[in-house]
């Protein structure tokens, strides 16, 4: 549960709201701290000249746990389970945060019974060569072994690397084992090698750093696992930003993009905290819920090419079950299927989807928690933190609509210098109760209500009625596609933004910006920007 937001001292109403408030971590409560260094806000000309460390290689870095699952799975053509996997710590909703990919003893022993699972579920099929020919001897392992460990490795394996697992095979055979069970046993060890489960960059030599692991972080960013056979054969190529293009393009286009997708809208709408929460009281229903939401983000930029602030304006759901299909309003709609909403004012895209709601609005001042959500999230505003000494008394009464509350709060000298500014871009919302169920009247008997107003960019006040103006309000504020690009870059580089980003980060946006402001675009800027493929 986030803690509540406090007002602010009379003191800091002469500075502004112009600092940084930390939240924890959210997700696993041993998640480190957030760095103390935030994105930087304002860039430079994109001609600067000056570049940060970028997508710079780390020696080791561990695959997150859907990473290692779906390369896994895409090499042995066979899925594991993924309920014994340990579940990922996140960072500010990153599951892949370099600092947090630590190799727990939990992780370790999760990995071990994955492993053994699937070559046991091999074994009881009849087919660990995994539709080859088996091996009476270690003649054929060599070749078995390039085959399997390519896409495992996400290179070929070496030629030490080979006779290593080809001499397991044989001292297995020679302790008594079948050659199945001495196959099965080899890539169990395989699925537990440090090259399966880590990221190895580096290491071994410019070029071959620069070709297959500049594949390998493309095929991680674009689609959520290790590289084709098609993306390996193109490695050498990878040098030229415009093979990396047609590259990206392309994965882009495979079901696997999805994946990524998913990934982002979970941390970015703040649907991981949904782990810790049951709003509906049913935790399946939650997770249809999350679907939902993010089959809708897939729907819009993937499936339309919409601009990353179109979610903001979308005039459809996608309900992943019937149950979600009600709590959307639209009972009877097929599951996995679009129905229109165009109609409906109380709408506004993805802000009035029921998971996003739930997992934005606490159950304790949700006006708050949403409105921050809008502030630091979509339009990459920030706030101070609250200094020492501080009170967590809330102007107004408990029992007033949560309107009331923020207008009290407006008015009151401490704490009107920030929640004036955030709390109306969530005016809009305050009929949709904690599970994002719709409510007239609030759980006090208050009528709720949607009008608002919106400050734009530019400083322009927009007036709306609903939350389809609101939504409309947002999808034309400048700084949304650019707030939802950094995402989109710390999710590539794998670790958290900072100030010496500024030079890489402003050459990112512009080629972003050139190419439409779509997904598409900000992958192509990423992957085409030399912070990708370091060369030192």
């Amino acid at each position: 549960m986030r803690v509540l937001v406090r007002c602010l001292v009379a003191g800091l109403v002469a500075v502004g709201c112009d600092g940084v408030i930390q939240e924890p971590p959210r997700g696993a409560p041993d998640a480190p701290s957030p760095p103390s260094v935030g994105a930087p806000r304002d860039l430079p000309d994109p001609s600067c000249t000056d570049p940060g460390r970028g997508n710079a290689p780390e020696l080791v870095r561990r695959l997150t746990q859907a990473e290692y699952a779906a390369t896994v799975e895409a090499a042995l053509g066979m899925p594991g389970d993924p309920s014994l996997l340990a579940p990922e710590a996140r960072m500010q909703g990153f599951a892949n945060d370099q600092s947090t990919l630590l190799p727990t003893q939990q992780v370790v022993l999760g990995l071990a019974d994955y492993a053994r699972a699937l070559t046991d579920a091999l074994l009881a099929a009849g087919d660990p060569w995994l539709g080859r020919a088996p091996c009476a001897d270690g003649t054929c392992m060599a070749r078995w072994m390039q085959d399997v460990a390519t896409p495992l490795f996400r290179r070929p394996p070496s030629a030490a690397e080979a006779e290593t697992f080809g001499e397991l095979f044989e001292a297995l055979v020679a302790e008594g084992l079948e050659a199945d069970a001495a196959g099965a046993t080899t890539l169990r060890a395989r699925l537990l090698a440090p090259q399966t489960g880590y990221r190895l960059e580096g290491d071994d030599g410019v070029a071959l750093r620069l070709a297959l692991d500049g594949a390998s972080r493309a095929a991680f960013f674009v689609t959520g696992r290790g590289p084709d056979a098609s993306l390996l054969a193109a490695a050498a190529e990878l040098m030229a930003p415009e093979a990396r293009e047609a590259q990206a393009r392309r994965l882009l286009r495979t079901p696997e993009a999805g994946r990524v997708v998913d990934e982002l809208a979970y941390g970015w709408l703040h649907l991981d905290t949904l782990e810790g929460l049951t709003p509906t009281g049913d935790a399946g229903f939650d997770q249809e819920l999350v679907a939902s939401a993010q089959a809708l983000v897939r729907a819009v930029w993937l499936e339309d090419g919409g601009a990353l602030r179109d979610v903001f304006r979308a005039d459809y759901v996608v309900p992943v079950s019937a149950r979600a299909a009600r709590r959307l309003r639209v009972e009877g709609a097929p599951p996995g299927e679009r129905r229109s909403v165009a109609g409906d004012r109380s709408r506004a895209g993805i802000l009035t989807e029921p998971a996003l709601l739930a997992g934005t609005g606490a159950d304790s001042f949700p006006l708050i928690h949403r409105a921050l959500f809008l502030y630091r999230d979509v339009l990459c505003e920030s706030v101070p933190e609250p200094p020492p000494g501080v009170t967590e008394a809330q102007p107004g009464s408990p029992t007033d609509s949560e309107r009331v509350q923020s207008e009290s709060r407006a008015a009151d000298g401490a704490c009107g210098a920030c929640h004036a500014v955030f709390d109306p871009l969530a005016y809009g919302l305050e009929p949709f109760g904690f599970s994002g169920e719709w409510r007239d009247i609030d759980v006090h008997g208050n009528a709720t209500r949607t009008d608002g107003v919106f400050l734009d960019a530019a400083g322009v006040t927009h007036a709306y009625a609903d939350p389809r103006g609101l939504g409309d309000a947002i999808a034309g504020d400048a700084r949304v596609d650019s707030c939802v690009l950094r995402r989109i870059v710390r999710l590539a580089w794998g670790r958290a933004l900072e100030v010496s980003d500024a030079c890489d980060l402003a050459q990112i946006r512009a080629r972003f910006l050139e190419l439409g402001s779509t997904y598409e675009a900000a992958v192509v800027a990423i992957v085409t920007h030399p912070s990708f493929i370091a060369t030192d």
